[in-house]
């Protein structure tokens, strides 16, 4: 299958957002068409998906939280003016209207009565969970039925209640869907269309200035003498292997080369995560890769892959994400060998779903943050034109750049510092023979 060599790189972009822990928490997460907004125009509002929903406790029917969040949002994105008219849109129709507005409810908890009474915080609050995207019209030259993608989005909604205000999941969606549609129709139109000048100016101004650059440390990895591993010690093992770079007004980025022993940290953390790891970011570290689905199509390629998390303060959000921008500004490098180069031959920046992951603070909850993630895909090939592997020894050092929000970006990798025995360790699995 992989006759080819190639060169895997993971993207996984970050923004932070402050906000209250009772706030109806919604966060653009990318624009990726700013010229893409207009007013007047109509919208329809489509069947949100429960697939791989994480509804907890006394549930009630299953379709209880998606019922009830559509029609809040019908009436919400009424309510703003923004729109010639609002249609909600069933399974079995086709969506009509010039924008599209499709998502996922991803989780929905009651919360927990007898936690409030003795300990408070939104960790025992009701809470629910939806991430969605925007659609413009359909493109012309593209399939059928295939909408220009304008931005993604995520709400995470904290609901105290009171003391006994909670308890079924029923409640918990009527208490906080109102909240979120009212949030996504001001985040996502009242106040993005104004600024999507502002936010492209912005781009071209930074692409003017030096690079956001972050270099690799050694480590002693001490749990690798332990016969037994527990989850903090694959966290450990992945972190070792992550980059964390100076930040720059308010923009930082994070990069991890996932070597044979990072991937396989992977594959033993990620089952052990419970569904409030995608919530809170003790759980879910910096630099960490969530979701190694496509990742798996090159087990066993002679690959490389590496993760990037770009991050951005609430102040400077959302990103202006144009892909073939990012891509044209991405490439390999031998550190000191200008010929050395390799660009990418696939981008694939949409692969895995951008995502919110929450960050309480037990003591000052007004400064807890939601930290929200941009992943992306892209393939390298492992050789240089003259046919000459890119990596020679474990004494190379390896730089990546490519740009965040037009900000150019160089992550240094020192391959000494991963304290692999061989060059062979940097894929993420041995490279399978195929038998003629």
């Amino acid at each position: 299958m992989f006759g080819w060599r190639k060169l895997l790189i993971v993207f996984v972009c970050t923004l932070v957002a402050r906000s209250g822990p009772s706030a109806a928490q919604c966060i653009v997460l990318n624009i990726y068409e700013p010229e893409g907004y207009a007013k007047g125009k109509s919208i329809s509002v489509g069947l949100f998906s429960m697939e791989g929903s994480r509804i907890a406790g006394d549930a009630g029917p299953i379709e209880k939280p998606r019922q009830i969040l559509i029609e809040e949002l019908g009436k919400d994105l009424k309510k703003t003016k923004y729109f010639s008219s609002v249609t909600v849109v069933a399974a079995d129709q086709k969506a009509e209207g010039h924008y599209l507005l499709e998502g996922q409810v991803a989780g929905v908890h009651g919360g927990s009565r007898a936690m409030r009474i003795t300990i408070g915080g939104t960790s025992a609050a009701g809470q629910m969970r939806v991430a969605g995207r925007l659609y413009g019209p359909p493109q012309a030259a593209g399939p059928e039925g295939k909408r220009l993608l304008i931005s993604d989005w995520e709400c995470n909604r904290f609901d105290m209640g009171g003391f006994f205000g909670l308890g079924s999941n029923e409640t918990a969606a009527r208490k906080n869907a109102d909240k979120i549609a009212r949030s996504i129709s001001r985040e996502v139109f009242g106040k993005l269309d104004k600024r999507a000048d502002e936010l492209v100016k912005r781009v071209s101004k930074d692409a003017k200035k030096g690079p956001i650059v972050g270099k690799s440390h050694s480590w002693e990895r001490t749990w690798r003498d332990k016969s037994d591993w527990k989850a903090d010690d694959y966290a450990d093992e992945i972190e070792s292997f992550v980059i964390k770079s100076d930040r720059e007004r308010a923009r930082g980025v994070d990069g991890i080369w996932l070597t044979r022993p990072c991937y396989r940290a992977h594959q033993k953390l990620l089952p052990m995560l419970r569904q409030t790891a995608i919530l809170r970011r003790k759980e879910i570290r910096r630099g960490m890769v969530t979701d190694l689905g496509p990742l798996t199509p090159f087990e066993g390629a002679d690959v490389y892959a590496l993760a990037v998390t770009c991050n951005v303060s609430f102040q400077e959000a959302p990103f202006v994400w144009r892909s073939k921008q990012i891509r044209d500004a991405t490439f390999l490098t031998r550190k000191g060998d200008k010929t050395a180069k390799l660009a990418p031959v696939e981008f694939l920046d949409l692969a895995i779903p951008s995502y919110v992951v929450f960050d309480e603070k037990r003591v000052f909850k007004a400064f807890s943050t939601f930290w929200a993630y941009h992943p992306a895909v892209v393939i390298f090939p492992t050789k240089l034109p003259d046919g000459s592997g890119l990596v020679r020894s474990l004494d190379d050092v390896v730089e990546l750049r490519t740009e965040v929000d037009g900000r150019p970006v160089l992550l240094e990798f020192n391959l000494k510092h991963f304290g692999l025995a061989s060059v062979d360790e940097l894929r993420m699995a041995e490279v399978k023979t195929v038998s003629r």
